[in-house]
């Protein structure tokens, strides 16, 4: 079962994105993009007609990591071991093929700075795979090591994931800066990597996001991206090292 005590919710609606608070969200909210089901996961969506922000570029329903009282928690990595863990099935992606579906954020300031990924782990359909049965796919992490890097890579993590399969995946970020992303599946191996920030990464401040995120915005509105999460935690423990 998902506890949605410490998220709230962003969704892509017509005229303009709407943020679902965390109060809000836990008294059953269900709607076009969002839903329960009776084994107590969650289902996200995200048309690839819907609105979104200038710093997302694309449509998504995504959690965002809250308080208890649906603040907004934002924290420094010298501050905490922090964790985000997920068990999680990929029922459908754009036609593009690709759906980030974890992240770590940055929080835009006064200055300028604009909301921005330290992270995103993204499941991406193998082109390959296209007209054959069954459809896979692979998780793929884009990490900026620098603030100001500009061009990602994306490093493959995993691959042989089918849609609708299930597997898990876990972001840490230790006090020292070391950013770890591990990816499990049921028989089907797993994948990690480990890499150490810039130092200039520790004044600034991050939250958790999961969800869908498509990385795609042309096509009908029954296209898209849909995540069902079985499991979704975030820990953060001031006082390991």
């Amino acid at each position: 079962m998902v506890d949605l005590a410490e998220w709230n919710l962003t969704i892509p609606e017509p005229s303009s994105p709407v943020v679902i608070e965390t109060n809000v969200l836990n008294r059953n909210y269900r709607s076009d993009y969002f839903y329960r089901t009776p084994d107590g996961s969650v289902t996200l969506w995200a048309p690839v007609t819907g609105r979104y922000t200038p710093e997302l570029n694309y449509p998504s329903t995504e959690l965002r990591e809250t308080r208890p009282d649906g603040s907004e928690y934002n924290w420094k990595y010298e501050d905490s071991v922090s964790l985000m863990q997920a068990d999680l099935r990929v029922n459908q992606v754009p036609s593009s093929g690709k759906m980030i579906i974890g992240q770590i954020r940055t929080v835009g300031d006064s200055q300028g700075t604009p909301d921005s990924a330290l992270i995103s782990l993204r499941y991406r359909l193998d082109p390959t795979m296209e007209g054959k049965t069954p459809v896979t796919g692979q998780v793929e992490a884009l990490i900026r090591t620098k603030p100001d890097t500009l061009k990602i890579p994306p490093q493959i993590l995993l691959r042989n994931i089918p849609l609708d399969g299930p597997f898990s995946y876990e972001l840490r970020l230790s006090r020292t800066g070391v950013l770890s992303v591990r990816l499990f599946t049921h028989g089907r191996g797993n994948g990690e990597l480990s890499v150490q920030l810039d130092q200039r990464w520790a004044s600034y401040h991050l939250y958790f996001k999961a969800g869908a995120y498509v990385e795609d915005k042309e096509g009908p509105s029954t296209e898209g991206g849909k995540v069902t999460f079985n499991r979704l935690v975030t820990m953060h423990q001031p006082n390991n090292r």
